[in-house]
């Protein structure tokens, strides 16, 4: 399947972004790990705050920018 990526927003030629959400829990499985690493130092809820945040940013900006593509 080809795509093309802008904005940080990888688009398929048939507009189905599985090269999105594939790229974008890559990404999001990298920080992941990296955040593994203060998990101890920090409350449970805490770390969770952080996870959650981490991967709704993710798939929100690829959201907010595919929107405008199809208005």
């Amino acid at each position: 399947m080809s795509s093309v990526r802008d904005l940080a927003i990888y688009i398929d030629a048939d507009l189905v972004m599985l090269t999105q959400v594939t790229k974008t829990e890559l990404r999001c499985f990298a920080a992941l790990r990296q955040l593994r690493q203060v998990r101890r130092c920090v409350p449970a809820s805490t770390f969770q705050s952080l996870v959650q945040a981490l991967v709704i940013s993710r798939f929100d900006y690829g959201n907010g920018v595919m929107i405008g593509l199809l208005d």
